[in-house]
Parts: C-alpha cells; structure tokens; sequence
C-alpha cells in the first residue's frame, strides 16, 4: 500500500473532505493524485497534512508498515534469522535473492552475505564492498524510517 493511500485511510475514517485536508498546503486535484498514487508528495507537505488531520507521524508510520509487511520489508526477517544465528535460514534468503535482478536484489543479496560473514558463515567480495560505498555515498537525505 503506497502512502497516499494510508493517507486517504485516515482522512476518510475522520471524515475530513480532501477539500478540508489540503485547504492552503496542496490543491485538491494534487491530494487526489497522492491518494491515488499518481504522484509523490514531499515530507513538508506530509506533514502538514498529517496536522491538519490530526495524525501523527509515528500512527501514520505503524499503519503504514502494518499494510506493507508482505515482500517490501524483508529486514525483520533477516534480523530475526540474523539474531538467533541461524545461517541455514539467511543461506536460504540468499540463495533466492541470487536468483532475482536488479539493484534492490543486488543490495539485499550484499546484506545478506554480510550476515553470513559476522556469523562466520560467508565472505563478500571487494566488488560488493565498492557497491555498496558507492550506494551510500549517493544517499542525500538520511532519516529515521
């Protein structure tokens, strides 16, 4: 579930009109977009939309997290094998993401022999080391979620 739809969750249980919501922070045609996840909206304008409603960032991020625990978020997992040393089960995670494409699986693939290696489990290579410097070097804003 993308974030405007966890907004639009909480504006309509309140019963607060899109008109209401956005009233001198975004346009009623913009919140609409955002709700239907046509469009990105910037933390500021967030919010500012989440005070006029009267919801609070750390309610919105639970809910949020709650609708999107499936496939999006596999580090609790990870942690969780991570944290009672169980190699087998972060050899199997690995072993699927080596399987998968692109840089998301690139990077979740990294993590994961990286786990191994505090383990004593496996090794990474000076190629993913360099990935992954030239991943966080690229990161512009760095925030708690």
């Amino acid at each position: 579930m993308k974030i405007g739809k966890v907004f639009k969750y909480f504006r309509q249980t309140k019963h607060i009109t899109l008109k209401e919501a956005c009233q001198g922070i975004v346009s009623v045609p913009f919140l609409s977009r955002f709700e239907n996840g046509l469009t990105d909206i910037s933390f500021s304008h967030l919010l500012e939309l989440l005070n006029r409603i009267n919801v609070q960032l750390s309610e919105f991020e639970f809910l949020y997290q709650q609708k999107n625990t499936t496939n999006n978020d596999l580090l609790p997992a990870f942690q969780q094998a991570y944290q009672e040393g169980n190699a087998a089960q972060l050899k199997k995670y690995l072993s699927e993401w080596q399987k998968k494409q692109g840089k998301f699986a690139n990077l979740q693939t990294i993590q994961l022999k990286m786990m191994l290696t505090t383990l004593g489990e496996g090794t990474v290579t000076e190629d993913e080391l360099a990935i992954l410097v030239s991943y966080f070097q690229k990161i512009d804003n760095w925030t708690f979620f």
